[in-house]
């Protein structure tokens, strides 16, 4: 399988969404509640009526007895006469005669005074006269303020650059999936251009160009990710092998050598790095970043003999004798490998 749709592969799985879109969101109304009359209005209302109707039969009654002749004298102190008095209740009723004093309270007998008071003090409509239940009607409830209507203006925000280049990235990756290879490197080459330290738009089009055999474009466009982000040991690693392929060896090493500071855990990046040093003749260098390596991945058995050629070469041949071993008991070898590593352990 080509660099290529390795790469497309591993990017696939790692798209991210798209950016969000702006939701609609309307009120909600709720409905409104019909208010109901508690049951000691209602108690309020037939005390009312009871007192009322018990102070007119009185009236009534009293009313059409024979009245006494003028010139007889009323003795007052024998019998006194009884006027209607107002009902108890928080106001009195002018408009009709009440029951007289001393009279039961059908109010009393059913609440104490003191739960219906403030229960009349807030329904002041009950306190005028009563002519028929039906004819009570419920307080209204107050009616909402009217407030001016609130008019929501919905913007759409504008995509900032960075989410234009993954917009750009993602139609770009579509089209190398589908094989318009020209198309999807312009496309990459659009997203790097909103933004350039978009990794994985220049990785992916690093892959197209290396695929094409526009190794040149490739190295250019890895050396502007680097001087922008010289933590991409990835990107470091890939301008390397490109740099070797050409035999620039050194531009190799400081290419590497730029990034290492990022790459301290990384075994293979540690290893490539000893082998171009081991080429370029500094093995003591070499050395010390194949130990690194081997710390890390020890049952590597080509960076064991990567390490016993260069300890041979920095004239330590014992310790490569042992790095030899070492790489022949990994059984990792290939047979070519495998045979050369037989040669220097059989050599004098």
């Amino acid at each position: 399988m080509s660099l290529i749709n390795q790469m497309l592969q591993d990017l696939a799985r790692r798209q991210a969404p798209g950016a969000d879109t702006l939701g609609h969101i309307a009120p909600v109304q709720m409905p409104p509640r019909h208010k109901t009359m508690p049951a000691w209005v209602w108690v309020a209302i037939l005390g009312i009526i009871g007192a009322n109707a018990l102070g007119w039969l009185w009236w009534h009654q009293h009313a059409n007895q024979p009245q006494p002749h003028a010139a007889t004298p009323v003795n007052r102190t024998a019998k006194p006469v009884v006027r209607p008095v107002a009902a108890a209740a928080p106001a009195p009723v002018p408009a009709q005669p009440t029951a007289p004093t001393g009279a039961p309270d059908p109010l009393a007998a059913i609440a104490p005074p003191a739960q219906i008071a403030p229960a009349l003090a807030m329904t002041p409509a009950l306190t005028q006269p009563v002519a028929s239940p039906a004819a009570i009607q419920p307080e209204k409830p107050a009616e909402p303020t009217q407030t001016a209507p609130v008019t929501i203006s919905k913007q759409i925000k504008p995509l900032t650059p960075i989410q234009l280049a993954e917009n750009e990235y993602r139609k770009a990756l579509t089209l190398a999936q589908q094989g318009h290879t020209d198309a999807a490197m312009d496309g990459f080459g659009q997203a790097l251009t909103l933004d350039p330290h978009h990794h994985s738009a220049r990785l992916t089009l690093v892959g197209l160009l290396i695929e094409n055999k526009r190794t040149g474009e490739a190295e250019q466009r890895l050396q502007q990710g680097l001087a922008l982000d010289a933590d991409q040991t990835d990107m470091a690693m890939i301008l390397a092998r490109l740099q070797v392929d050409r035999g620039s060896v050194n531009d190799a090493i400081a290419t590497l050598e730029r990034s290492l500071p990022y790459a301290a855990e990384e075994a293979d990046y540690q290893a490539f790095l000893a082998a171009l040093l081991q080429r370029a003749g500094h093995p003591k260098q070499a050395i010390e970043h194949y130990i690194v390596a081997l710390g890390k991945s020890p049952q590597s058995g080509v960076w064991w003999m990567g390490l016993g050629i260069s300890l041979q070469a920095d004239n330590q041949p014992d310790k490569a004798r042992e790095a030899f071993i070492r790489a022949k008991s990994s059984n990792s070898l290939s047979p070519e490998l495998l045979a050369f590593v037989n040669q220097r352990l059989n050599a004098k």
